[in-house]
């Protein structure tokens, strides 16, 4: 990693653990602030902070003390965190990097191979999905589009849903302005699918985000 860039992340971590801001809104303000940071820049320094943040339980068990954020990465890039599910001298919950009392919840209901699977699963990056605005096209129709020029694939639980495995400017998507898609992620489009709104329906859209 670029000195660059792991001066700007490390500062970014140390005035963040200052404030009360959510991490995405405290990003943007950074980096409004801060015009010298380029796009690829700011791609790397995103990635590695979420990484940090989501792992930090286990890297803080195998940092030596006195801990910082400049040790948390250089430890997160030297390991592969998923490793270390094996390690029985690791409490189960910090080997998934999971709070302990969540850990335990989901132990409770689950069983221990779900449990595993789920915080795992969590620490990863979300899938980046659209749906396909089915008034003006179809789903078979983007994938025609987007076959050979972009990473996509159908997604395999919502009829309407697409992924895209690397990350692209949706907002210069010439089907994007005509309207064809939006971004959407595939369990929110199940969640539509299971309501089945009817003409005249008054619905909530009640987001915990």
């Amino acid at each position: 990693m670029k000195k660059f860039r792991k001066d700007h992340l490390i500062k970014i971590l140390e005035s963040y653990e200052q404030t009360t801001f959510p991490l995405d809104g405290f990003l943007r303000h950074y980096f409004r602030s801060n015009k010298a940071i380029g796009s690829k820049d700011r791609q790397e320094i995103c990635d590695h902070i979420y990484g940090l943040v989501r792992w930090k339980g286990l890297l803080d068990f195998l940092c030596e003390k006195p801990i910082s954020w400049a040790s948390r990465l250089r430890k997160y890039l030297s390991i592969n965190p998923s490793d270390f599910t094996t390690r029985s001298d690791i409490p189960s919950h910090i080997k998934v990097s999971f709070p302990k009392t969540i850990y335990n919840r989901l132990l409770q209901h689950y069983g221990e191979e779900k449990t595993i699977a789920f915080c795992l699963n969590s620490n990863l990056p979300a899938p980046t999905t659209v749906r396909a605005n089915l008034i003006k096209t179809t789903r078979d129709d983007l994938l025609m589009r987007w076959k050979g020029v972009y990473d996509v694939s159908p997604c395999t639980e919502s009829a309407n849903a697409i992924t895209f495995h690397k990350k692209e400017n949706f907002f210069s998507f010439p089907e994007f302005k005509e309207g064809l898609f939006e971004i959407q992620d595939e369990g929110s489009q199940l969640v539509a699918q299971q309501i089945d709104p009817k003409h005249k329906d008054h619905i909530l859209d009640f987001c915990a985000g």
